[in-house]
């Protein structure tokens, strides 16, 4: 049985296709968005490592990432965004998003300084 990096491949691929990262699926989200979403780590991680990726692009909602990872509660994704010194980090409005997503950033911050 072959050995087969599906990481590797994914980074490979990714840093030679930035013109579709940035792109839109749909018109409303870009992959990072979507990775986001779902709580995917390790493409949140291969993602990142993409020179030139908009890591602030929201969709026509205006959510962004690090938002999107916040209302979903994925930790480790958020920690990752605020990690990255790319990402302009914009507190959710607990009057537009509630208490729970404005506590769930907050500790996430608390935790990455």
């Amino acid at each position: 049985m072959n050995s087969y990096d599906t990481n590797s491949t994914i980074s490979h691929s990714l840093k030679h296709y930035i013109d579709i990262i940035n792109n839109t699926i749909q018109g409303e989200r870009t992959p990072l968005f979507v990775a986001c979403l779902q709580g995917h780590v390790d493409v949140v991680k291969e993602l990142l490592g993409v020179p030139n990726i908009d890591v602030n692009k929201a969709d026509v909602n205006d959510v962004t990432p690090l938002l999107i990872a916040c209302l979903g509660s994925h930790s480790e994704v958020i920690e990752l965004l605020l990690n990255d010194e790319r990402i302009i980090p914009q507190s959710p409005s607990p009057e537009q998003w509630g208490e729970d997503i404005s506590l769930v950033f907050e500790n996430a911050k608390k935790s990455v300084q």
